[in-house]
């Protein structure tokens, strides 16, 4: 299993609460690795949307970044025994548990994206 992972922040939201974050980091989506090609877990509001990119080989981050996201690369943290602490279903909560990261005091993306800058 590849540990590479990349979270991109985007500033786009269809939902008129999310304009009270962060502008620049209203929303977050996990990209792993997984193998020569990209899996995207994507936390929408009406559902979870998970599928291969099939970009093997090719400069993702750079991609992404160039389309005005904010991108993180990153790795995934080794499997706890412990359960994950309780939380709301949110893009946040669902990248933190696809990282692995068990920080209860990261609420939005912007405090995930200071979270992993500081790891």
């Amino acid at each position: 299993m590849a540990d590479r992972a990349l979270v991109v922040f985007s500033g786009q939201t269809d939902l008129a609460w999310q304009r009270l974050l962060c502008p620049g980091f209203r929303h977050c989506s996990l990209i792993l690795e997984e193998g020569s090609d990209w899996l995207l877990v994507e936390p929408l509001a009406t559902r979870l949307q998970v599928r291969r990119l099939g970009l093997a080989s090719v400069d993702l981050q750079r991609r992404l970044t160039r389309a005005g996201l904010t991108v993180v690369e990153t790795a995934r943290r080794p499997p706890s025994d412990r359960p994950a602490p309780p939380g709301l279903w949110t893009c946040v909560e669902t990248v933190k548990r696809g990282l692995g990261i068990r920080a209860l005091w990261v609420q939005t993306p912007w405090q995930l994206y200071r979270y992993l800058g500081t790891k």
